[in-house]
């Protein structure tokens, strides 16, 4: 009798393992109580346990930030001049923000010339500008130059075809032109100010004229004399520099005094030098003499 409780007993725990279900069976004298868990079931639930325990984070994409003078723009780019890294083209997204202070703007209020902070993101070879900030240069008073052919010409504006994009100038009473108003194709050198958000050209020089009798001379020195129609300036290599000044010439930032050191953008006119753009740079005491 014993003998064939123990087999039935044997032959139950035999199915729970092969079933893998958890039983409970009852002692065939005493009522005790004997569980047997299905090994490959426990086993199967934390195997499958721990591996939803797991997560795996998407590796993120690095974020990069570049500081510099905007080159060109259009609605969907933004290419600057970082000092460090040259020229950077970053994608603009609908996603983009633009601010200038903290005003949002759209792209189109950014110009050549404006220094902004970029933060964004590359993924490749692509950068996406995330946040462009427009900072703050008003009060500065520093001209920015600009070369290239001249796409479009009108009584208040000028549009240049340049490496960087098209860039468009604000002309008024006055803008100075070396030596006559440029036409379309025309190759230019190009001085403006920024003036409210845009830029105002103050002297367009006409590039290739020199067989017109306008040859362009650069004079970098110190002012010795200065008078209602000439000018002397020291130099390092010529030595004195005597130039004839104008109604047309035009000073940065107000004209200068003896002493000062200047930058002059002259024409050979009629075997004598004409000042047409001078710019006085910072005071240095250094410099005088």
């Amino acid at each position: 009798m014993k003998i064939a409780k123990m087999v039935v007993v044997a032959i139950s725990l035999l199915m729970c393992a092969c079933n893998g279900r958890e039983n409970t069976l009852t002692g065939p004298s005493n009522g005790a109580m004997l569980a047997v868990a299905g090994a490959s079931s426990t086993s199967s639930t934390s195997s499958t346990s721990s591996g939803r325990g797991r997560t795996r984070s998407a590796p993120s994409t690095p974020e990069l930030q570049a500081e510099g003078q905007v080159k060109s723009v259009s609605a969907t780019s933004l290419t600057i001049t970082d000092s460090r890294r040259g020229d950077m083209t970053f994608v603009l997204t609908p996603s983009t923000i633009i601010r200038k202070g903290q005003q949002p703007v759209a792209a189109t209020a950014l110009v050549a010339g404006d220094r902004v902070h970029v933060k964004g993101t590359k993924d490749g070879d692509t950068l996406t500008a995330r946040l462009v900030i427009v900072e703050d240069t008003e009060g500065e008073n520093e001209p920015s130059e600009f070369e290239g052919i001249v796409k479009a010409i009108a009584a208040d504006s000028l549009t240049l075809t340049t490496p960087g994009g098209e860039i468009v100038l604000t002309l008024n009473v006055k803008t100075q032109f070396v030596p006559a108003a440029p036409v379309a194709g025309d190759r230019v050198h190009v001085r403006a100010d920024r003036v409210s958000g845009s830029l105002v050209a103050l002297i367009v020089v006409v590039q290739g004229q020199e067989d017109h009798g306008q040859q362009r001379v650069e004079v970098n020195g110190i002012v010795s004399a200065i008078s209602s129609s000439s000018m002397t300036v020291r130099t390092s290599s010529k030595g004195d520099v005597a130039l004839k000044i104008d109604a047309k010439t035009v000073f940065h930032p107000a004209a200068p005094k003896s002493g000062d050191r200047v930058e002059v953008k002259a024409v050979m006119k009629d075997g004598s030098l004409l000042a047409v753009d001078v710019k006085v740079e910072e005071e240095n005491s250094s410099d005088r003499h």
